[in-house]
């Protein structure tokens, strides 16, 4: 059976930012385990300075993030998500798999 439903864009922003704050807050209660971050602390799990991070979230680069309002969150799965394309394969790491990196 197929409905066809017709909202408002304002309904329509109110289910989002429910379904959006639903999610942030199962995030935050995972058990026990750290799963969100702010900019400050995805900065430091990252080795990297607020500002840069700041700065990637300006020019669309760096790893996925939340927002709510003001808030900035990022997921660990993101950042590590985000960390593992990250990675630069060398001659000695390709070594043994050369099938697989073959030119």
């Amino acid at each position: 059976m197929n409905e066809f439903v017709m909202l408002s864009p304002e309904k329509l922003r109110e289910i989002v930012a429910g379904a959006v704050a639903s999610g942030v807050k199962m995030a935050l209660s995972s058990n026990g385990a750290k799963n969100t971050y702010t900019d400050v602390e995805a900065a430091e799990y990252l080795g990297i300075s607020r500002n840069t991070l700041r700065g990637w979230r300006v020019e669309k680069h760096g790893p996925a993030y939340h927002k709510s309002g003001k808030a900035v969150v990022y997921l660990r799965k993101d950042l590590d998500d985000w960390l593992a394309r990250q990675k630069v394969l060398t001659i000695d790491s390709m070594e043994g798999h050369h099938e697989k990196y073959a030119i």
